[in-house]
């Protein structure tokens, strides 16, 4: 919506309060709708269509000071971060995010293996990594599928989208691994530029080094129109590694 051309000037004034879901915001995209709805509460909230589909959120004063949070548990949903072992892990560390309580899904239709698989010791597993802090406030950090292991550092996909999300040429990127014989996998960054603007892969590269750690910096950088998207609006990052992944898929 913020790339509408004159967005900033419709008329905003019954827009109460805007829930964030599905995927994470980074700060910079709240910081731009912040400016042209100053009046509006925030809401960010984080679930799956198996939990009916909350499991914590988040609003108001809590979210900003805590803007990259998805909130506390929405009661009576339990949620917990859980290691490789599928026991519980210490506060401040990554695991997958798992949950229980009555409005979780009772199984997959006709998929009693992948029901019991993810349903296993009496805990939702999400197939999401997160982190807990001290006080209970949840912390997206990836999808398990889009953690990308390169040069024997595990990337969170979602932390380099979210600092190209403050470059002011950018108005949307995906982040994916894509094979490299050097690397296991090379962080690979889709981007679409803001209307009327031009970007290139050495520019783009430039400002990375500049701007985050140099184990995450993007190897490679494809300029693109649009990204492909579900009905729900999430990135479909497989149909982005299908198409990019071979060697002629960089021409773009």
């Amino acid at each position: 919506l913020l790339n509408v051309p004159g967005f900033e000037g419709y008329d905003l004034t019954s827009l109460r309060v805007c829930q964030i879901f599905g995927s994470p915001a980074p700060p910079a995209l709240l910081d731009r709708w912040r400016e042209i709805a100053p009046g509006v509460v925030f809401m960010n909230s984080y679930g799956q269509t198996e939990m009916t589909p909350l499991g914590s959120s988040i609003s108001g004063e809590e979210l900003d000071k805590r803007p990259d949070s998805v909130g506390r548990s929405m009661l009576p949903v339990e949620l917990k971060i859980f290691g490789p072992d599928d026991k519980e892990l210490p506060v401040g560390e990554v695991g997958e995010i798992v949950a229980r309580g009555p409005n979780m899904m009772r199984g997959y239709y006709k998929e009693e293996e992948k029901t019991a698989q993810t349903q296993r010791g009496g805990w939702h597993h999400t197939g999401d990594l997160g982190r807990m802090d001290e006080e209970g406030y949840l912390y997206f950090v990836d999808r398990l599928k889009d953690m990308i292991k390169t040069g024997g550092e595990n990337v969170a996909s979602a932390d380099v989208e979210v600092s190209l999300f403050r470059h002011p040429k950018i108005s949307d990127v995906a982040i994916i691994g894509l094979p490299d014989e050097v690397w296991s996998e090379a962080i690979t960054a889709i981007i679409v530029p803001v209307p009327g603007q031009s970007l290139d892969e050495e520019e783009v590269i430039a400002w990375c080094k500049e701007n985050m750690a140099r184990y995450k910096v993007p190897k490679k950088v494809i300029v693109v129109d649009a990204l492909p998207r579900n009905p729900s609006g999430k990135v479909l990052k497989r149909d982005l590694r299908k198409k990019y992944g071979s060697s002629e898929g960089h021409s773009e």
